[in-house]
């Protein structure tokens, strides 16, 4: 993985080992997607910890739009939204997360009223895991 990105997540992400970074990679943005929306699904028996991270593309290198870091209690939902409408092309989400087993993690792009647009959703079995 390019060394700047790498460096990059890590500051952002503040990794600890014990943590794992998935990836939708990037996504070509429609012009209707105005958000990027997370949802987090943590149907395990204790709290989790996670941080989102909207990366924009446009110029080629990473620049980071959003860090939300949170933590989502056992058997709870959380979703996470940042503004993508200045993003013109390309835009990527990366969930750093204390665990993986028994979290489900879903991305879309929506339209400013949440309504999910074609070809801008990622869902849990497609995300990718990364290396930080």
């Amino acid at each position: 993985m390019n060394s700047q990105l790498v460096a990059l997540l890590q500051k952002e992400a503040n990794i600890k080992s014990s943590s794992t970074a998935l990836s939708t990679g990037v996504i070509n943005k429609s012009t209707a997607v105005t958000i990027a929306h997370t949802e987090i699904l943590n149907r395990r028996n204790s709290a989790i910890t996670v941080r989102v991270i909207v990366i924009n593309w446009d110029s080629g290198s990473p620049v980071v739009l959003s860090t939300t870091n949170r933590t989502i209690p056992a058997n709870r939902f959380s979703s996470f939204s940042t503004n993508v409408g200045g993003i013109q092309f390309h835009y990527e989400v990366v969930v750093v997360t204390s665990r993986t087993t028994n979290v489900i993690i879903n991305n879309f792009g929506t339209n400013a009223a949440f309504v999910p647009q074609e070809g801008s959703t990622v869902l849990n079995n497609d995300l990718v895991r990364i290396r930080l």
